[in-house]
Order: structure tokens, then sequence, then C-alpha cells
């Protein structure tokens, strides 16, 4: 008995430790499950120490005192409760529908009356009534985690699973022949054991989606690698998210994002399933060949053609995803990582259609993107940077009216680069910003030195509109040359004017009133939205070279579009005219001006110039 006593006081000092822990930690609002996990510790502490009073009473022989009676009673009401409570936790764990409030209230008060009613007409159908309720109420969660056992982590429906049935082994144990020793250990350990796993679940896993996260991610995939394992990764990203977010709220986004996370941990093969960003799900496939894998993701594919209920309303999310075969294409976690990120990237980039599965070329593609990062890097510390000169005819007179300033970069180890391999990596990293203030200073000092009395155009970027004070430093550059206003025009996109319109508004404005203009560059590239052009102050409009290409197949697009930005008084612009009847379908369908290589190609300074004043004296001649 004496080794009893001390196995109780080793158990009470668990759970007192756990239930000081806890208490500790706790936070001014307590979940359900957190209010209900004290208290079980709090009525395991009163079932212990009752078995140890009842422990001591047996070593002292004080059996025969009346009060024993009272404590065996007690003790069966505290170990009870402890199991009440216990089975309640399980159930508010697996997410169980639980009888609301009120009728729980009702039923405690209702079995409360009925022990006492049994105290006090026969004390010998105490203790079996006590132990059938409890059995009753455990054998109800171990039915309830078995059938929830696919929406829950592993390790936690486990360790649950066999509490609950440790819980009731020992309360048979106790039922049958008083032994106490053993529901008093499961009472205790098994505590410890679900407060260990629910600290590891606030590291490893994510509090929202319940899914594992990243670090646990790049843990297992690390793991994996290491011991030598095969198989595939798939990453899907939603697709504009932050917008989603911005329709629907925080609520409407967490939602979502709960109901693809309950998705994919319920249909993933062997439910490895993670949490890989703030909207990025990854699944690692075992042992899986690309078409099994393959295979996987037009499942997910499918999933996501169909609506998601977001509780109040219903709607639909696209997704890019990524494959990663391991270990092909990655010998270790961080390999993993890249080529999951560069496959993603160039997803969205090159807007190729999901799922995509890495390419070696990807990272060959990364490597020349860094390359030339640190060409701007270098053009800008050293002004290696080039303009090259485009003029802009008239159509009916064929006179030069004006130039379009094109970038270029010279460097000593990539050579000369042209726009469309460095603009966007310019963009990204928002280096275009000082190349721009660059390009200004440079064509004010090209006018300075030529004279020329032709208005000069100059791209805008969509990450100008973020500065804000650009368009102020763009008019210090032009007033400190003391050049005309009058001499620049700039160029923006549609896609600008759709994502900023209030912004451009602002920047146009000042600028215009300075004595700038504005061209509309790309027109019926993008969004063609008539509606914001026609409130927008910008005089012209140029078009898409792919609408100069699309006049022999569709010849009323061109004609339709002309006659409309017409009819709102714009000067449209032709891009891209590089055959005469390209030239003759500009004049027929009555476009104002026209830019291409039928004409003039980009040049240098010196040449432009030369050109300019050739064509100008054969004009007049």
């Amino acid at each position: 008995m004496i080794e009893k006593i001390q196995a109780d006081l080793v158990a009470l000092t668990i759970v007192i430790m756990l239930l000081i822990d806890v208490n500790r930690n706790r936070t001014f609002v307590e979940s359900r499950q957190e209010k209900l996990f004290r208290y079980g510790l709090s009525a395991s502490i009163v079932m212990v120490v009752l078995s140890i009073i009842r422990g001591v009473f047996s070593v002292l022989d004080l059996e025969t005192i009346q009060p024993d009676e009272l404590l065996h009673m007690l003790h069966l009401l505290a170990t009870g409760a402890a199991i009440i409570v216990w089975s309640r936790y399980a159930l508010v764990s697996t997410a169980c529908r639980c009888m609301p409030l009120k009728k729980r209230v009702i039923l405690v008060v209702f079995l409360t009356v009925i022990a006492i009613t049994i105290t006090v007409v026969d004390k010998a159908w105490y203790r079996p009534y006590l132990f059938g309720v409890s059995t009753v109420v455990l054998l109800q969660s171990i039915v309830c985690v078995s059938i929830r056992r696919k929406t829950m982590q592993r390790l936690h429906w486990n360790t649950l699973w066999f509490w609950l049935l440790g819980l009731l082994v020992s309360l048979m144990l106790l039922w049958m022949f008083d032994h106490r020793l053993l529901l008093d250990v499961v009472v205790s350990v098994g505590p410890m054991a679900m407060l260990h796993i629910l600290q590891n679940r606030q590291l490893s896993y994510d509090s929202l989606t319940q899914l594992r996260n990243r670090s646990l991610f790049m843990r297992h995939t690390g793991k994996i690698l290491e011991l030598g394992g095969k198989g595939s990764v798939i990453v899907a990203d939603l697709v504009n998210f932050k917008y989603f977010n911005q329709r629907f709220g925080q609520l409407g986004g967490d939602a979502l994002l709960k109901a693809v996370g309950s998705f994919f941990a319920v249909n993933t093969p062997g439910r490895m399933a993670y949490r890989y960003g703030p909207d990025q799900f990854a699944i690692v496939l075992g042992k899986k060949e690309l078409d099994k894998t393959q295979a996987v993701a037009r499942i997910i594919n499918e999933r996501f053609e169909s609506s998601w209920d977001i509780g109040f309303a219903s709607t639909k999310i696209s997704v890019n995803m990524a494959i990663v075969m391991y270990p092909q294409q990655a010998k270790n976690a961080e390999e993993l990582v890249n080529a999951i990120d560069l496959t993603l990237y160039y997803t969205k980039a090159d807007r190729l259609a999901s799922p995509v599965v890495y390419q070696k070329s990807f990272l060959e593609q990364h490597q020349r993107k860094q390359a030339i990062r640190q060409a701007l890097l270098r053009a800008l510390e050293n002004r290696r940077i080039l303009l090259h000169y485009q003029p802009v005819f008239d159509v009916k007179t064929s006179s030069i009216i004006a130039g379009e300033a094109l970038l270029r970069i010279d460097d000593p180890e990539l050579g000369l680069l042209f726009p469309d391999s460095f603009i966007r990596i310019a963009e990204e990293t928002a280096l275009i910003v000082e190349i721009t203030y660059i390009i200004v200073q440079e064509v004010c000092d090209f006018l300075k030195r030529t004279s020329l009395d032709i208005p000069i155009s100059i791209n805008l970027s969509a990450i100008h509109f973020l500065q804000p004070m650009m368009e102020k430093r763009i008019a210090r550059i032009i007033r400190s040359n003391d050049i005309a206003f009058s001499s620049f025009t700039f160029e923006l996109t549609e896609s600008m004017v759709v994502d900023s319109y209030d912004r451009v508004k602002e920047v146009m404005g000042y600028l215009m009133k300075l004595g700038s203009s504005f061209a509309l560059d790309d027109y019926g590239k993008g969004y063609s939205n008539i509606e914001s052009l026609a409130s927008l102050p910008c005089q012209t409009v140029k078009l898409d070279r792919s609408i100069v290409e699309q006049y022999e197949t569709n010849p009323t697009l061109i004609e339709s579009i002309v006659y409309m930005l017409k009819h709102i008084g714009k000067t449209i612009v032709a891009e891209g005219v590089e055959t005469q009847a390209q030239l003759e379908a500009c004049t027929r369908y009555d476009v104002d001006c026209v830019q291409g290589f039928l004409f003039a190609k980009p040049m240098g300074e010196h040449e432009f110039l030369a050109y300019y004043r050739d064509q100008t004296e054969n004009h007049r001649g």
C-alpha cells in the first residue's frame, strides 16, 4: 500500500505541475478546449488526493471509521467527474457535435439528482451507477474520436484514442478490483502527453487550417531526402488571394483558407499536406511517378473549378501549381524550396498552364536574371545607360512629328541588353525608378545639345506611381535643365490605369499643367477600358502591334477601335508597322501616326539626329 501511495504522490505531482503551467500561460480569453483541459486537471487532482487519503486510512488501519465510507463515495464521485470532463475534452478536441449547453445542464442536474437519491435510498447502487455513467460517456467519446480519425493529425488522434482506451480499462479495474493506481497514472500521464502534443502543434501546425506548417515541411522533406526517399511535391498557390481578401474581408479569406486546408487534409494521399505559405499549400507524395503526381494535380484542379463555400457566400478562385520530383530535381530541402519557388514564379510570370513541372531551364533563367540584376546595378553606378530613339511619322505628310526614347544597357560582361530582357527585372527590383530619372536627364541633355523641336516620349512603369513624389522629381529635373515641359510625352499602359487610377490621374494632372503630354501605350493588349480612357486627360493612344498584325484576319477590329477612339477625340498612333500592307491599312482606317521598322528602327542619338534632319530637309524640298 505504501508503494501505491508513493505512485499516487508522483501522479499528483505531475498533475499539479501541469495545472500550474497551464494557469501560468492562461490568456484573458480561453477556448472551450483550454477550459476543459484545466477543469480536467482540477478534477484529476481532487480524485488523486482522495485516493491518497484513502490509502493513508488503509495504512493506518482506519477503514472501519465512518469517514472512510464518505471518502470512498467522494472518490468515486471525483473519478466520475474527471472521466466526464476528459471525455468532454476529447469531444471538443475532435470537433464532434455536442449537446447544447442548456440540455447539458439539465442532464447534469438529472444525473446528480439520481446519484443523491440512490445514496439516500440504497448506497449499494451508488458505485455501479457512477461506473455505468462514466463508462457510457467514455464509450461515446471513443466512438466519436474513431469516427473523426481522418480529420485529425495522426499523432494527436493516436494519443487521444489510446488515452481514452486506457481510461476505460483502468475504470474497469477500479470497478471490479478497486485498483486505483492505474487510473491515477493514466489520468496524470495522459494530460501530460496531450499538453506536449498541443505545444508541439503550436510550433509545427498552422492554427487556422490545422495543417502542418512550413517549418515542419522543411524538417520532413529534409529528412526524406537525407534518407534517400523518392517521390514528388505539389505546391498549390491561390491566384490573386490578396484581391479575394479585399473583396470578402479577413473573415472571408480565413474561411476560404480553412475550406481549402480541409480539402487537402482529407483528400491528400497519406495526408502529408502542409500550409506552405500565406496562400500556398503543399503536398508531399512518396514513391509517386510523374504521371501519378500529375493525376493528383488534375484532381486538385478539378476541385478548384468548383465553388468554395465560405459561409456567407459561394465563390471561385484559381490556383497555380508547381510539381517538383525528388531526388531527381532536388537533393536537399533547400534545393527543393528553390525549385518550388522558381516554378511558381515562372508559372505566374509566363502565364504557363498549371500544373507546371520544374525544369532545369528555370534555374538557368534565374541565374540569368540575377546576372541582369547585377548588370542593372553596374549600369546605375557607372551610368552605362544608352538611349536609342525611334521616330513617329504622320501618316498623311510622312513627316517626323515625335520620337520615342528606348532604353539599352551596355554591360561589359553581358554586352548590349534590350528592354525585353531586363525591364521586368528592373520593375521587380524597383531599379526602374532611378533608371527613369536618369533617362529624363539624358533626354534633357540630348535636347539641349540638338535643339530638336519635336517631343520625345518616355515610358513610365507601374512602380513609379507608388512613389509619392515621383512627378515632382521629374519636374525638378526638367526645370533644372531649362527644357520646355512640352518637349516630353510620358507613356503609360492600361494596366497602370486600372491598378492605380486615382494616382495616375493625379500625376497626369500635375505634369500636364506644366505643359507635358501623356500617351496610352499598348492599347488593345490588355483591358481596353474605354470608360477610364475617356475620363483620362491623355490625348494620344498607341495601338499595340498585335492590333496592326490582325488587320488581314480581322480587319473590323482595327476599324472599330479607330472609330471608337476618334469618336472620343483621341490621336491614334499605330505601333509595329513593318510592311507596306500594314501602312495601307492604317491609312485606309484613318490612323493618325505610325511607328515601326518599315520607316526606321531605333537608332543612337547621332544617327537619329542625322536621320531627322535628312527627313525634314527632304520633306521641305
